[in-house]
């Protein structure tokens, strides 16, 4: 697991400040154990995302930007396998007792949710 640090997601495929703030504002929440995950669909070909991780889960930067380069670890993994659209991952401050093998299969937890929950919406 230790190898995502070398890899980032293109900046095409993140969310700019702008466009965080919109899709933060009126995008649908889905609440998990340790992290709420912010979708919209979104026109764009491919799926876009942002992470919010605040000073309230760990006051040093070194921790909110070890765990920001996980979770963007795991989007540019299982991108394929995701609804296309706009994410934001709002990290909760209790992920920091997980260890981050534990936080891949909560992250595709939460995206078959988000799956489930916007079929059912759809059909």
């Amino acid at each position: 697991m230790d190898n995502f640090v070398d890899t980032m997601v293109k900046k095409s495929q993140r969310l700019s400040k702008k466009e965080f703030q919109a899709v933060f504002q009126s995008a649908r929440a889905f609440p998990f154990e340790h992290f709420i995950v912010k979708y919209k669909p979104s026109a764009h070909p491919f799926s876009r995302f942002g992470v919010s991780c605040g000073l309230k889960v760990s006051k040093k930067a070194v921790v909110r930007n070890r765990i920001r380069r996980i979770l963007y670890h795991m989007f540019q993994t299982h991108q394929g396998n995701m609804q296309k659209g706009d994410y934001i991952v709002i990290v909760k401050p209790v992920i920091l007792v997980a260890d981050p093998s534990e936080i891949q299969p909560l992250f595709l937890s939460a995206l078959s949710n988000i799956y489930e929950a916007n079929t059912r919406y759809t059909h």
